[in-house]
C-alpha cells in the first residue's frame, strides 16, 4: 500500500473469505501530505493532503488486482501525522 502515490501508511487491514469465490476486507490509509505542501516540507503539520478520491481509487485497483476475488473493500481514510 505505501507505494500507491498519495498513501503515507496503512494499518488494520483485514481480509477474510465471504464465499468460495470472494473475499472481503477494510483497512486504514493515512493520507500523504500533497507534494508541494510547504508546511510539510518545513516539518509542521501538512496544510494540503493528497486527493482523497483518487488515492481511495488507485488503493480499490492495487488491493483487486492483488487479491483474487475482492468483492467488498471498506477504506477508512486519517490524515497522516508529521
Amino acid at each position: 500500500m505505501q507505494r500507491v502515490d498519495g498513501v503515507a501508511s496503512y494499518s488494520n487491514a483485514r481480509f477474510w473469505q465471504k464465499d468460495p469465490s470472494s473475499m472481503v476486507g477494510s483497512l486504514c490509509i493515512q493520507l500523504a501530505p500533497a507534494p508541494n505542501d510547504y508546511s510539510a516540507q518545513q516539518g509542521r503539520a501538512p496544510l494540503h493532503y493528497a486527493d482523497v478520491d483518487k488515492v481511495t481509487a488507485k488503493v480499490r485497483r492495487a488491493l483487486r488486482s492483488s487479491i483474487g476475488g475482492l468483492d467488498d473493500l471498506t477504506i477508512q481514510v486519517e490524515r497522516s501525522s508529521p
